[in-house]
């Protein structure tokens, strides 16, 4: 204990403390480490992983270092009727890292009180992270589907997330735009992106689309990714808006 709770100075130490795990792991054959809770957030298993703490199960007041047993007293006492749920396996940040969204250098500070994510592969501040991904939605989506398209008179609005409201989510925004057809209201949906033609949109039958081998509703249908999406409004867009030729014949 004493040896663990001196290793946790700075980042460089703390990073030496969890490589030396690592390898006193695999000289023992692994799976013989003795279990720490550091910080009260993160989990040092017997193998020499580190799992953090599901945020919503953060207590005040724990020690620098405690062993797993520990933990799990103190915790039960503070939260007697809710189980501590540790997320997954997680990188922490080395003296040398600096997250790719804000640029700042990750400090002992952000491990003890922050949380981290990922943003192509590099580690990265979660709040950072999510700023990331509310950014790359508006250009996945607005800038890369909905301008091509509608090149003058479109403007749009943010909407919650139409699929999951949880914090894995909430921060990935869906769009209502404004088009001089009328709204459509787009996101992603996991895999597929959920595109509906408002009641204001100029009418068209959806029957245009009876080929296509997807969910589809009254004014709406899903696509499976951005090209099909792209291919879905734009139809609409030409079906709406026909020809002079095309209306002659």
């Amino acid at each position: 204990m004493d040896g663990i709770t001196s290793g946790i100075k700075d980042l460089e130490s703390l990073n030496k403390l969890l490589r030396d795990r690592v390898i006193y792991n695999k000289l023992l054959g692994g799976g013989k480490l003795n279990k720490y809770v550091i910080f009260g957030r993160y989990y040092l298993d017997e193998f020499g992983q580190v799992w953090t703490l599901g945020e919503q199960y953060e207590i005040p007041g724990m020690p620098i270092a405690c062993t797993q047993s520990t933990f799990n007293q103190i915790y039960n006492t503070v939260k007697p009727d809710k189980f501590a749920s540790w997320e997954g396996v997680c990188a922490i940040p080395s003296k040398a890292d600096n997250c790719p969204w804000c640029t700042k250098e990750f400090t002992i500070e952000d491990v003890k009180t922050g949380r981290f994510d990922t943003i192509n592969g590099k580690i990265a501040h979660r709040e950072c992270a999510k700023q990331y991904e509310h950014e790359r939605e508006i250009d996945r989506i607005i800038h890369q589907i909905m301008e091509f398209i509608y090149e003058d008179g479109l403007t749009f609005e943010l909407l919650p997330n139409g699929y999951c409201s949880q914090p894995c989510c909430a921060h990935k925004p869906w769009f209502l735009c404004h088009t001089p057809d009328g709204d459509i209201e787009i996101g992603w949906r996991k895999r597929v992106i959920s595109i509906e033609w408002k009641d204001n949109f100029k009418p068209f039958d959806m029957s245009i689309f009876e080929s296509e081998d997807v969910t589809k509703w009254k004014r709406g249908i899903h696509a499976w990714g951005s090209d099909k999406a792209y291919e879905y409004i734009k139809k609409v867009k030409e079906f709406v808006n026909p020809k002079p030729e095309e209306k002659k014949a």
